[in-house]
């Protein structure tokens, strides 16, 4: 099962300020939610906290993949999972800066369903990060408050 249906929908996981009660999850009105608690099923990913480039004043995580930058994945990443159309999907590439600031990325999630995922592109440490992200170790699940 691939993260797109036969009848053009997109199966999208987001786990920032897309998700409910985030500062974007407007974007995902017309989008039906399959699952409030989905994790990826990879311990790939490493998240960090940044300062918004969009809205300014306010911080945005991005999630890295090991192996696509220098910064080493070693956890999973607690998010939502939605089915949209292909112009939510137009709107949420635009939003966020696809081929610049992130990279969309085909993922399996636990459970086996397949979806996309943004992963940022750039691992420039002088970029002003945030040291805090909520992690938790025993789940080794990443997930971010806002």
């Amino acid at each position: 099962m691939n993260a797109m249906s036969s009848e053009g929908m997109y199966k999208v996981f987001v786990y920032g300020t897309l998700m409910k009660e985030g500062r974007n999850s407007h974007v995902l009105n017309n989008a039906r939610l399959i699952s409030a608690k989905a994790v990826t099923r990879d311990k790939s990913f490493f998240m960090l906290q940044f300062e918004s480039v969009s809205n300014p004043g306010n911080y945005s995580p991005g999630v890295f993949r090991h192996g696509k930058t220098k910064i080493k994945g070693q956890g999973k990443v607690l998010g939502e999972l939605y089915e949209v159309n292909a112009d939510t999907m137009k709107e949420l590439d635009r939003l966020e800066g696809l081929g610049k600031n992130y990279t969309r990325e085909e993922i399996t999630l636990e459970g086996g369903a397949r979806a996309w995922i943004y992963i940022k592109l750039s691992d420039d440490q002088s970029l002003p990060y945030a040291t805090h992200v909520d992690y938790n170790s025993q789940s080794q699940c990443y997930y971010w408050m806002g």
